[in-house]
């Protein structure tokens, strides 16, 4: 190998090797000085996060317990659970002022939140029981059937319903002005459906159900 005799100091391997390393050392210790850097910087913020949620999560604990072990208005229920179970009044024992205060009410199945003799919302007490009061649901009434809704309340007897049926779906015009009076479906909505739809959809019914009953509905059925 030719060197440079000018040189007083020429690069030998094992000097590149050397300088390659020392450039290595330097890079690393720079990236390590600047990642210390950081965590120093952002060290405390990080450690305060934690240690707020740490007692957010204590006070919570601390809360539920104080309330497990406490009966503010000794009614034999913990204000715990009368605040998360039972909905009721931790400071009152008869939460509905009916007289009967809420361990006993809640104990024998009636609702401590609905006074005795009252008709109250149904509702299911924790303890898995339903209260004793009822309601009548105007959906367990009958409703009417599809004839009433077509004809009017006084429906046509079955000797004549065929030929009015079949009547009814030759114009689809009529069964328009039917469905309209009844003020359930406004005139745009039927504007949607071609005559040709609307008589499909009254044939597809008919077809699916008997037509005694679902023009006449049960006194049809009794005839």
């Amino acid at each position: 190998m030719v060197q440079n005799q000018n040189d007083p100091h020429p690069l030998t391997r094992e000097r590149k090797v050397g300088f390659v390393f020392l450039l290595l050392f330097a890079i690393l210790t720079v990236s390590l000085g600047a990642l210390q850097l950081r965590n120093t910087i952002y060290g405390p913020f990080a450690k305060m996060s934690s240690k707020d949620d740490l007692n957010k999560n204590e006070l919570f604990l601390d809360e539920t317990l104080r309330l497990q072990r406490i009966d503010t208005d000794q009614d034999g229920i913990n204000d715990y659970e009368e605040l998360n179970f039972y909905e009721t009044s931790p400071y009152l024992p008869d939460t509905d002022s009916d007289g009967v205060e809420d361990k006993k009410e809640i104990d024998s199945g009636t609702d401590p939140l609905c006074p005795e003799g009252s008709v109250c919302a149904l509702t299911e007490t924790a303890s898995g029981a339903s209260p004793k009061a009822s309601i009548g649901s105007p959906l367990l009434e009958s409703t009417p059937s599809v004839g009433e809704v077509l004809f009017g309340k006084e429906a046509p007897d079955a000797g004549s319903s065929v030929s009015q049926i079949d009547t009814l779906l030759k114009d689809p015009a009529q069964l328009r002005s039917i469905l309209m009076s009844t003020g359930k479906i406004k005139k745009e909505e039927l504007e949607k459906f071609s005559d040709q739809e609307l008589l499909g959809m009254v044939q597809s019914l008919i077809k699916d159900q008997k037509v005694e009953s679902l023009f006449f509905g049960s006194e049809a059925e009794g005839q």
